[in-house]
């Protein structure tokens, strides 16, 4: 479908979510140029789990396929649950919640799931080493200049920032003014307390090691006080992708400009999950990460009070980043791209009233994404020993009943209900006719 533009559009941010939301607009005929930072395109951390209401949008858009040879297609085949288990008892559940039905993920590399939508979008649209520093607005004309940090600038009518949490372009969305950023500076985020150290395992070289990895066929979470450890299969099961979380004291600040992530050893790894905590079968599988890194984790805390000003609109992590104990954050930014292209698209979206639509994005989206930050959040303490029924089996079980419930409702979601909510505001302020 050929559409004669009505706006320019760029996003800044070459990602999961920059990308989906450039091929959801795509597929209703709008070309959106996409800025990208690094010099090419790539994606930070490595497995990444994908709700139902994400998958839906990936079908909607048409690369649903594309990921399924990345992936077990989970409408088709039942998979693994989630289990939760106590660190020094691997074998004996808490709690499994099932992988079927409505409540389906999929979860894959993250660079897997990029190169899928990579392969659908136009490269005559793609600008690498563009990190945007800045964004100011023509008073008269409303044309959005966009400013570089190799000192270039692009012009653009529509902006929609897809840069990640470490976005310098989120102050815009906090102060009345539009200040030239310098490259590091991050507004809008918190340090949760939490580090992260990463790793990914192949399963043969685990198994060479004598490593029993018979435990981790589905997503795992394993439980000790004030730290855990979640493993899941990708790229077919043939890798584990494991995530050991430790809590700090809430006194613990990060100083300005501190790295949000860090090469670990695997002994400071290990010193981290004691044998005393941790069973053997977890510490062999520790023992396998070659080159773990660790991870600060922040959020955007507290919330932002609008996503979008002006002809500027942020999604994703630079809008909601959150913690991942929902596994929703990715599903969370592509449903923000999803509405976007729904709404840039529409035949009544014109220059005069963009940024009216963009408003209603952002009224739309920030209830539903900012509800499942808080939850994650939420989601993490009970993980550690702090919700509400306590660190015993029968607490937890009580309260992780609880989350997988909000993990449902972050997964199980209409496609089109939030164009559906957007569309009627639209409507019954005047906004669109129709």
């Amino acid at each position: 479908m050929n559409v004669t533009p009505k706006f320019s559009v760029a996003i800044i941010g070459g990602g999961v979510c920059g990308l989906t939301l450039a091929l959801a607009l795509q597929k209703r005929g709008l070309k959106a140029h996409i800025y990208e930072g690094t010099s090419k395109f790539g994606e930070i951390g490595a497995g990444i789990v994908l709700g139902l209401n994400a998958l839906d949008i990936m079908s909607e858009i048409g690369v649903y396929d594309e990921i399924c040879k990345f992936t077990v297609d989970p409408r088709k085949t039942k998979l693994p649950g989630f289990t939760t288990v106590f660190a020094n008892a691997p074998r004996e559940p808490i709690i499994t919640v099932n992988n079927e039905g409505g409540k389906g993920w999929a979860s894959m590399m993250r660079m897997q799931l990029l190169d899928a939508l990579v392969k659908f979008v136009d490269p005559a649209y793609t600008h690498f080493n563009k990190r945007c520093l800045s964004i100011t607005s023509d008073a008269e004309t409303k044309v959005q200049t966009m400013h570089f940090k190799d000192g270039t600038t692009a012009e653009a009518d529509v902006v929609l920032v897809a840069n990640g949490v470490k976005s310098a372009l989120r102050g815009m969305m906090i102060t009345d003014t539009q200040p030239e950023l310098p490259a590091d500076a991050i507004k809008g985020v918190s340090y949760s307390s939490l580090m992260n150290f990463r790793g990914l395992v192949r399963r043969e070289n685990a198994l060479a090691m004598g490593v029993d990895t018979s435990l981790w066929s589905g997503i795992t979470s394993c439980l000790g006080r004030d730290k855990h450890v979640v493993m899941y299969p990708v790229k077919m099961g043939q890798i584990i992708n494991i995530a050991a979380y430790v809590r700090e004291p809430s006194s613990v600040k990060l100083p300005p400009n501190h790295p949000t992530t860090e090469p670990a050893t695997t002994e400071e790894l290990l010193a981290h999950f004691p044998e005393s905590d941790f069973a053997p079968e977890i510490q062999d599988l520790l023992k396998c990460i070659e080159k773990p890194t660790k991870w600060y984790m922040n959020i955007v805390y507290p919330h932002l009070e609008t996503y979008s000003k002006g002809r500027v609109a942020l999604l994703g992590d630079a809008a909601h980043a959150m913690l991942p104990f929902l596994g929703a954050g990715a599903g969370q930014g592509i449903e923000d791209a999803y509405l976007l292209a729904e709404l840039l698209s529409n035949p009544q979206t014109t220059t005069k009233n963009v940024e009216e639509v963009l408003q209603v994005y952002s009224d739309v989206r920030r209830p539903r994404s900012q509800l499942v930050l808080d939850r994650s959040v939420q989601a993490g303490r009970i993980s550690h020993g702090h919700g509400p029924s306590g660190f015993t089996k029968e607490g937890l079980r009580e309260d992780l009943t609880t989350v997988d419930h909000w993990s449902e409702e972050a997964y199980v979601y209409p496609l089109n209900k939030n164009v559906d909510q957007a569309l009627d505001i639209l409507k019954k302020e005047g906004i669109f006719a129709y």
